[in-house]
Protein backbone atom coordinates (compact mmCIF):
# COMPACT_ATOMS: atom_id res chain seq x y z
CA UNK A 1 0.00 0.00 0.00
CA UNK A 2 1.25 3.38 -1.01
CA UNK A 3 1.15 6.09 1.85
CA UNK A 4 1.50 9.86 0.46
CA UNK A 5 1.23 12.71 2.83
CA UNK A 6 1.26 15.75 1.01
CA UNK A 7 1.55 19.35 2.03
CA UNK A 8 -2.23 19.89 2.82
CA UNK A 9 -2.09 16.80 5.28
CA UNK A 10 0.77 18.64 7.19
CA UNK A 11 -0.33 22.15 6.82
CA UNK A 12 -4.22 22.20 6.23
CA UNK A 13 -4.99 25.80 5.83
CA UNK A 14 -1.98 27.55 7.24
CA UNK A 15 0.14 28.30 4.17
CA UNK A 16 -0.68 31.63 3.12
CA UNK A 17 1.16 33.97 0.00
CA UNK A 18 2.43 38.09 0.49
CA UNK A 19 0.66 40.36 -0.90
CA UNK A 20 -0.47 41.07 -4.34
CA UNK A 21 -1.22 44.90 -4.05
CA UNK A 22 0.49 47.50 -4.95
CA UNK A 23 2.22 50.17 -2.39
CA UNK A 24 3.80 53.05 -1.98
CA UNK A 25 7.99 53.47 -1.03
CA UNK A 26 8.08 55.08 2.49
CA UNK A 27 11.58 56.25 3.53
CA UNK A 28 10.98 55.01 7.00
CA UNK A 29 8.56 51.98 7.41
CA UNK A 30 7.89 48.42 8.02
CA UNK A 31 10.28 46.19 5.11
CA UNK A 32 8.53 44.41 1.79
CA UNK A 33 10.75 41.84 0.19
CA UNK A 34 10.15 39.50 -1.98
CA UNK A 35 11.78 36.12 -3.48
CA UNK A 36 15.21 37.97 -4.35
CA UNK A 37 15.55 38.26 -0.62
CA UNK A 38 15.81 34.68 0.48
CA UNK A 39 18.83 33.21 -0.64
CA UNK A 40 20.98 30.34 0.82
CA UNK A 41 18.98 29.77 3.59
CA UNK A 42 19.04 33.27 4.86
CA UNK A 43 16.66 36.35 4.41
CA UNK A 44 18.90 39.09 3.05
CA UNK A 45 18.12 43.15 2.76
CA UNK A 46 19.83 46.56 2.74
CA UNK A 47 19.19 49.88 2.95
CA UNK A 48 18.13 50.15 -1.08
CA UNK A 49 15.37 47.57 -0.42
CA UNK A 50 11.22 48.83 -0.10
CA UNK A 51 9.66 49.93 2.94
CA UNK A 52 5.70 50.53 3.10
CA UNK A 53 4.01 52.73 5.57
CA UNK A 54 2.44 51.09 9.07
CA UNK A 55 -0.81 51.92 7.81
CA UNK A 56 -0.37 49.80 4.76
CA UNK A 57 1.12 46.95 6.93
CA UNK A 58 -1.32 47.10 8.81
CA UNK A 59 -3.27 46.12 6.01
CA UNK A 60 -1.71 43.31 4.57
CA UNK A 61 -1.63 41.50 7.88
CA UNK A 62 -5.23 42.27 8.70
CA UNK A 63 -5.97 38.57 8.11
CA UNK A 64 -3.25 36.97 9.46
CA UNK A 65 0.38 37.75 10.97
CA UNK A 66 3.57 36.18 10.50
CA UNK A 67 5.36 34.45 13.37
CA UNK A 68 8.92 33.57 14.17
CA UNK A 69 9.61 29.58 12.97
CA UNK A 70 7.32 30.00 9.39
CA UNK A 71 9.35 28.97 6.81
CA UNK A 72 9.17 30.94 3.81
CA UNK A 73 9.52 29.66 0.46
CA UNK A 74 9.73 31.37 -2.99
CA UNK A 75 7.30 30.66 -5.59
CA UNK A 76 7.77 32.99 -8.10
CA UNK A 77 10.71 33.67 -10.41
CA UNK A 78 13.51 32.22 -8.32
CA UNK A 79 11.24 29.01 -7.47
CA UNK A 80 12.55 26.59 -4.46
CA UNK A 81 14.76 29.07 -1.88
CA UNK A 82 13.64 28.40 1.54
CA UNK A 83 14.50 29.71 4.57
CA UNK A 84 12.91 29.87 8.87
CA UNK A 85 11.75 33.06 9.73
CA UNK A 86 13.70 34.31 12.97
CA UNK A 87 12.05 37.40 13.56
CA UNK A 88 8.74 38.14 11.96
CA UNK A 89 8.69 42.42 13.58
CA UNK A 90 8.34 44.83 10.64
CA UNK A 91 9.09 42.34 7.87
CA UNK A 92 6.37 41.61 5.19
CA UNK A 93 6.58 39.95 1.73
CA UNK A 94 5.20 40.15 -1.83
CA UNK A 95 2.96 37.43 -3.40
CA UNK A 96 6.27 35.76 -4.26
CA UNK A 97 6.38 34.28 -1.33
CA UNK A 98 4.79 31.37 0.73
CA UNK A 99 4.38 31.07 3.84
CA UNK A 100 4.41 27.68 5.49
CA UNK A 101 3.40 27.29 9.28
CA UNK A 102 3.92 23.41 9.96
CA UNK A 103 1.69 22.33 12.65
CA UNK A 104 2.81 19.76 15.45
CA UNK A 105 3.46 16.72 13.04
CA UNK A 106 6.76 18.59 11.65
CA UNK A 107 9.23 21.09 12.73
CA UNK A 108 10.27 24.10 10.91
CA UNK A 109 13.79 22.53 10.66
CA UNK A 110 12.77 19.64 9.49
CA UNK A 111 10.75 21.20 7.02
CA UNK A 112 13.21 23.64 5.78
CA UNK A 113 16.07 20.30 5.22
CA UNK A 114 12.98 18.47 3.59
CA UNK A 115 12.76 21.42 0.87
CA UNK A 116 15.76 21.47 -0.23
CA UNK A 117 16.57 17.74 -0.80
CA UNK A 118 17.01 16.78 -4.46
CA UNK A 119 13.57 14.90 -4.48
CA UNK A 120 11.31 17.80 -3.10
CA UNK A 121 13.04 20.80 -5.69
CA UNK A 122 12.41 18.07 -8.57
CA UNK A 123 8.45 18.06 -7.46
CA UNK A 124 8.64 21.69 -7.27
CA UNK A 125 10.73 21.90 -10.50
CA UNK A 126 7.61 19.64 -12.08
CA UNK A 127 4.92 21.79 -11.32
CA UNK A 128 6.43 24.94 -12.23
CA UNK A 129 4.77 27.18 -15.07
CA UNK A 130 6.90 27.78 -17.42
CA UNK A 131 6.57 31.51 -18.65
CA UNK A 132 8.36 34.93 -18.76
CA UNK A 133 8.00 34.86 -14.99
CA UNK A 134 7.36 30.92 -13.85
CA UNK A 135 5.67 29.98 -10.69
CA UNK A 136 3.81 28.07 -8.46
CA UNK A 137 0.10 27.64 -7.61
CA UNK A 138 -0.71 26.64 -4.34
CA UNK A 139 -2.78 24.13 -5.04
CA UNK A 140 0.34 22.30 -6.78
CA UNK A 141 1.84 23.01 -3.81
CA UNK A 142 -0.24 21.27 -1.62
CA UNK A 143 0.21 17.98 -3.82
CA UNK A 144 3.73 17.61 -3.44
CA UNK A 145 4.47 14.17 -1.32
CA UNK A 146 6.57 14.43 1.94
CA UNK A 147 8.91 11.45 3.46
CA UNK A 148 9.55 12.57 7.22
CA UNK A 149 9.19 10.76 10.80
CA UNK A 150 6.77 11.32 12.66
CA UNK A 151 9.21 10.88 16.12
CA UNK A 152 9.66 14.84 16.85
CA UNK A 153 12.58 13.99 18.56
CA UNK A 154 14.50 12.77 15.33
CA UNK A 155 13.09 15.49 13.75
CA UNK A 156 15.04 18.04 15.32
CA UNK A 157 18.15 15.59 15.65
CA UNK A 158 18.31 15.73 11.51
CA UNK A 159 17.25 19.31 11.52
CA UNK A 160 20.00 20.61 13.83
CA UNK A 161 22.75 18.40 11.71
CA UNK A 162 22.14 19.68 8.41
CA UNK A 163 21.77 23.49 10.32
CA UNK A 164 25.02 23.03 11.55
CA UNK A 165 26.55 21.63 8.57
CA UNK A 166 24.74 25.15 6.66
CA UNK A 167 26.77 26.83 8.81
CA UNK A 168 30.23 24.83 8.21
CA UNK A 169 29.34 25.88 4.46
CA UNK A 170 28.61 29.54 5.12
CA UNK A 171 31.99 30.04 7.18
CA UNK A 172 34.50 28.41 4.43
CA UNK A 173 32.84 30.58 1.83
CA UNK A 174 33.20 33.39 4.10
CA UNK A 175 36.51 32.50 4.61
CA UNK A 176 37.18 32.31 0.52
CA UNK A 177 36.04 35.62 -0.24
CA UNK A 178 38.06 37.40 2.98
CA UNK A 179 41.24 35.49 1.87
CA UNK A 180 40.93 36.64 -1.38
CA UNK A 181 40.15 40.21 -0.40
CA UNK A 182 43.19 40.53 2.09
CA UNK A 183 45.44 39.22 -0.63
CA UNK A 184 44.16 41.91 -3.16
CA UNK A 185 44.63 39.50 -5.97
CA UNK A 186 41.47 41.06 -8.09
CA UNK A 187 40.30 44.04 -5.87
CA UNK A 188 41.88 47.61 -6.76
CA UNK A 189 40.52 51.05 -6.37
CA UNK A 190 41.04 51.97 -9.52
CA UNK A 191 37.52 52.10 -11.15
CA UNK A 192 36.16 54.73 -12.97
CA UNK A 193 32.49 55.85 -13.60
CA UNK A 194 31.23 55.24 -17.07
CA UNK A 195 28.27 55.61 -18.88
CA UNK A 196 26.24 52.12 -19.68
CA UNK A 197 25.73 53.36 -22.87
CA UNK A 198 29.87 53.06 -23.03
CA UNK A 199 29.75 49.36 -21.97
CA UNK A 200 26.57 48.38 -24.02
CA UNK A 201 24.94 48.71 -27.30
CA UNK A 202 21.79 47.99 -28.06
CA UNK A 203 20.31 45.29 -30.72
CA UNK A 204 17.16 46.87 -33.01
CA UNK A 205 17.14 44.28 -35.33
CA UNK A 206 14.11 42.26 -35.82
CA UNK A 207 14.09 38.94 -37.98
CA UNK A 208 12.27 36.05 -38.67
CA UNK A 209 12.95 32.64 -36.12
CA UNK A 210 15.54 30.19 -37.99
CA UNK A 211 16.94 26.91 -37.78
CA UNK A 212 20.30 28.87 -37.33
CA UNK A 213 18.36 31.31 -34.18
CA UNK A 214 15.43 29.37 -32.84
CA UNK A 215 12.39 30.76 -31.11
CA UNK A 216 13.74 30.53 -27.32
CA UNK A 217 11.76 31.79 -24.21
CA UNK A 218 13.67 34.61 -21.71
CA UNK A 219 12.74 32.87 -17.89
CA UNK A 220 13.14 34.58 -14.95
CA UNK A 221 16.54 33.52 -13.36
CA UNK A 222 17.02 30.90 -15.90
CA UNK A 223 18.05 33.13 -18.57
CA UNK A 224 17.35 31.82 -22.67
CA UNK A 225 15.87 28.67 -22.86
CA UNK A 226 13.39 26.46 -24.74
CA UNK A 227 10.00 27.25 -24.67
CA UNK A 228 7.49 24.93 -22.74
CA UNK A 229 4.56 23.57 -23.77
CA UNK A 230 2.67 25.63 -21.13
CA UNK A 231 4.28 28.80 -22.70
CA UNK A 232 4.58 28.03 -26.73
CA UNK A 233 1.73 30.23 -27.97
CA UNK A 234 2.68 29.47 -31.70
CA UNK A 235 -0.43 27.83 -32.08
CA UNK A 236 -2.26 31.18 -31.75
CA UNK A 237 -0.47 33.19 -34.32
CA UNK A 238 -1.39 33.05 -37.99
CA UNK A 239 2.06 33.74 -39.18
CA UNK A 240 4.64 32.69 -37.01
CA UNK A 241 7.34 31.65 -39.81
CA UNK A 242 6.78 35.53 -41.01
CA UNK A 243 6.57 36.99 -37.14
CA UNK A 244 9.34 39.30 -36.67
CA UNK A 245 11.45 38.13 -33.31
CA UNK A 246 15.18 40.09 -32.05
CA UNK A 247 18.07 38.02 -32.32
CA UNK A 248 20.21 37.46 -29.50
CA UNK A 249 23.61 35.76 -29.44
CA UNK A 250 25.77 34.40 -26.25
CA UNK A 251 26.93 36.68 -23.68
CA UNK A 252 24.22 39.70 -24.97
CA UNK A 253 22.64 41.07 -21.42
CA UNK A 254 18.79 41.21 -21.49
CA UNK A 255 16.30 42.62 -19.65
CA UNK A 256 12.24 43.17 -19.33
CA UNK A 257 10.95 46.69 -17.78
CA UNK A 258 7.88 44.90 -15.80
CA UNK A 259 9.45 41.56 -14.34
CA UNK A 260 13.41 42.88 -13.13
CA UNK A 261 12.65 42.37 -9.47
CA UNK A 262 11.70 38.99 -9.82
CA UNK A 263 14.86 37.99 -12.15
CA UNK A 264 13.64 38.73 -15.81
CA UNK A 265 17.51 40.35 -16.57
CA UNK A 266 20.34 38.72 -17.02
CA UNK A 267 22.58 37.40 -19.69
CA UNK A 268 22.24 35.15 -22.59
CA UNK A 269 24.68 32.16 -21.91
CA UNK A 270 22.37 29.64 -24.52
CA UNK A 271 23.30 30.79 -27.94
CA UNK A 272 21.61 32.19 -30.75
CA UNK A 273 18.07 32.86 -30.32
CA UNK A 274 14.89 35.08 -31.16
CA UNK A 275 13.11 35.81 -28.43
CA UNK A 276 10.07 38.18 -27.97
CA UNK A 277 10.22 41.69 -29.21
CA UNK A 278 9.38 43.05 -25.90
CA UNK A 279 12.66 42.70 -24.48
CA UNK A 280 15.49 45.10 -24.57
CA UNK A 281 18.86 43.61 -25.91
CA UNK A 282 22.24 44.50 -25.57
CA UNK A 283 25.64 43.29 -26.72
CA UNK A 284 28.74 44.21 -25.12
CA UNK A 285 31.11 46.98 -26.00
CA UNK A 286 34.69 46.63 -26.82
CA UNK A 287 35.27 48.14 -22.95
CA UNK A 288 32.75 45.76 -21.34
CA UNK A 289 33.18 41.69 -20.15
CA UNK A 290 29.88 40.09 -20.98
CA UNK A 291 30.17 37.72 -17.37
CA UNK A 292 31.27 40.87 -15.26
CA UNK A 293 28.89 43.02 -16.55
CA UNK A 294 25.63 40.53 -16.26
CA UNK A 295 26.95 39.94 -12.46
CA UNK A 296 27.10 43.67 -11.76
CA UNK A 297 23.77 44.62 -13.78
CA UNK A 298 21.76 42.38 -11.63
CA UNK A 299 22.65 43.56 -8.23
CA UNK A 300 20.07 45.49 -6.56
CA UNK A 301 21.61 48.31 -6.64
CA UNK A 302 21.86 48.82 -9.98
CA UNK A 303 18.10 47.34 -10.65
CA UNK A 304 16.86 49.91 -7.90
CA UNK A 305 18.81 52.74 -10.96
CA UNK A 306 16.78 51.14 -13.89
CA UNK A 307 13.58 51.06 -11.86
CA UNK A 308 14.10 54.64 -11.70
CA UNK A 309 13.85 55.53 -15.24
CA UNK A 310 10.65 52.92 -15.57
CA UNK A 311 7.36 54.35 -16.88
CA UNK A 312 3.60 53.68 -16.76
CA UNK A 313 1.01 52.83 -14.02
CA UNK A 314 -0.03 49.66 -14.16
CA UNK A 315 1.95 45.97 -14.06
CA UNK A 316 2.06 44.85 -17.78
CA UNK A 317 2.65 48.61 -19.12
CA UNK A 318 5.79 49.61 -17.37
CA UNK A 319 8.37 50.30 -19.79
CA UNK A 320 12.10 51.37 -19.35
CA UNK A 321 13.06 52.98 -22.53
CA UNK A 322 16.87 51.55 -23.93
CA UNK A 323 17.79 55.13 -24.35
CA UNK A 324 16.87 55.75 -20.54
CA UNK A 325 18.95 52.94 -19.45
CA UNK A 326 22.15 53.56 -21.70
CA UNK A 327 22.37 56.76 -19.71
CA UNK A 328 23.08 55.62 -16.03
CA UNK A 329 25.97 55.63 -14.30
CA UNK A 330 27.91 52.64 -12.96
CA UNK A 331 31.41 52.04 -11.50
CA UNK A 332 33.77 49.52 -13.25
CA UNK A 333 36.86 48.46 -13.30
CA UNK A 334 39.40 48.33 -16.63
CA UNK A 335 38.58 45.39 -18.98
CA UNK A 336 41.67 43.39 -17.76
CA UNK A 337 39.80 43.28 -14.26
CA UNK A 338 36.86 42.74 -15.45
CA UNK A 339 37.65 39.18 -17.09
CA UNK A 340 39.72 38.42 -13.69
CA UNK A 341 36.84 39.39 -11.31
CA UNK A 342 34.03 37.27 -13.99
CA UNK A 343 36.60 34.58 -14.38
CA UNK A 344 36.89 34.37 -10.24
CA UNK A 345 33.66 34.64 -9.55
CA UNK A 346 32.53 31.58 -12.54
CA UNK A 347 34.85 29.06 -10.56
CA UNK A 348 33.72 30.22 -6.91
CA UNK A 349 30.23 29.34 -8.03
CA UNK A 350 31.49 26.15 -9.61
CA UNK A 351 33.31 25.27 -6.47
CA UNK A 352 30.50 26.46 -3.91
CA UNK A 353 27.90 24.25 -6.46
CA UNK A 354 30.17 21.10 -6.35
CA UNK A 355 30.53 20.76 -2.24
CA UNK A 356 27.02 22.09 -1.73
CA UNK A 357 25.96 19.43 -4.15
CA UNK A 358 28.57 16.69 -2.96
CA UNK A 359 27.92 17.35 1.00
CA UNK A 360 24.64 18.61 1.22
CA UNK A 361 22.21 17.57 -0.97
CA UNK A 362 23.92 13.66 -1.01
CA UNK A 363 24.17 13.57 2.86
CA UNK A 364 20.39 14.49 3.00
CA UNK A 365 19.58 11.29 0.28
CA UNK A 366 21.70 9.12 2.20
CA UNK A 367 20.41 9.45 5.25
CA UNK A 368 16.95 8.53 4.10
CA UNK A 369 18.66 5.51 2.43
CA UNK A 370 20.55 4.72 5.51
CA UNK A 371 17.44 3.92 7.43
CA UNK A 372 15.78 2.35 4.68
CA UNK A 373 18.78 0.02 4.27
CA UNK A 374 19.06 -0.97 7.83
CA UNK A 375 15.30 -2.27 7.63
CA UNK A 376 16.00 -4.50 4.95
CA UNK A 377 19.22 -6.09 5.89
CA UNK A 378 17.77 -6.46 9.28
CA UNK A 379 14.93 -7.84 7.51
CA UNK A 380 12.83 -6.15 9.81
CA UNK A 381 9.26 -4.01 8.86
CA UNK A 382 9.35 -0.94 7.91
CA UNK A 383 8.40 1.23 11.09
CA UNK A 384 5.08 2.83 10.64
CA UNK A 385 6.70 5.72 12.57
CA UNK A 386 8.47 6.52 9.29
CA UNK A 387 6.75 7.42 6.12
CA UNK A 388 7.53 6.58 3.21
CA UNK A 389 5.91 6.24 -0.23
CA UNK A 390 8.28 2.92 -1.60
CA UNK A 391 6.68 -0.92 -1.02
CA UNK A 392 9.19 -3.43 -0.07
CA UNK A 393 9.66 -4.85 -3.52
CA UNK A 394 10.23 -1.76 -5.53
CA UNK A 395 12.97 -0.95 -2.12
CA UNK A 396 14.45 -4.08 -2.87
CA UNK A 397 14.87 -3.54 -6.29
CA UNK A 398 15.96 0.02 -6.02
CA UNK A 399 19.14 -1.19 -3.35
CA UNK A 400 19.81 -4.13 -5.44
CA UNK A 401 20.96 -1.43 -8.11
CA UNK A 402 22.54 0.17 -5.76
CA UNK A 403 24.68 -1.83 -4.55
Amino acid sequence: MKLVLNFFFIFGNSVSLGTHGTHADVDDGPLLLSAKNIKNGGIYWDETDRRISYGEYEKIHSNFSLESGDVLLTIVGSIGETAILKDSEGITFQRSVAFLRPNNKITPDFLYSEIQTPIFQKELDSRKSTSAQPGIYLGDLAEIPLIFSTKIDEQKKIGEYFSNLDNLITLHQYKLYMGVYRKGTILTYFWEQRKVGELLSERIEQFPKSDEYPLMAFVANEGVAPKGDRYDRSALVNDTEGKLYKRTEFGDFIYSSNNLETGSIGLNKYGNATISSVYSIFRPTGIADSDFIGRRFIRKDFINEMVKWRQGVIYGQWKIHEEDFLKIEVMVPSLEEQRLIGSFLDNLDHLITLHQRKIKYILKEVFIWIILIKRVVLKKPLSPNYRIMVGRRKLLSILQNRI
